[in-house]
């Protein structure tokens, strides 16, 4: 992940202070698996991790598992 490059963006900071200060717009990026991943977005977004799991099934040799189950099967 070192090679994240964020955008810059710029922004009075602090507040009514007049300075102009720039900031990365992402400060960190990671591959959690899938429980943490479904702990990490907001309840309705839950249905997109969902969705990746049932596009990537037929990658996975046992096409049965639950999405719970494939925490397992994913690779690191």
């Amino acid at each position: 992940m070192s090679q994240i490059k964020p955008d810059m963006f710029t922004m009075e900071w602090p507040p009514r202070s007049g300075n102009m200060q720039e900031f990365p717009e992402i400060d960190k990026a990671e591959w959690p698996d899938l429980p943490t991943a479904m702990s990490k977005v907001i309840k309705s977004s839950q249905v997109f991790i969902e969705r990746l799991v049932e596009f990537l099934k037929p990658t996975i040799p046992n096409r049965s598992l639950k999405l719970k189950e494939l925490e397992t099967a994913a690779p690191n």
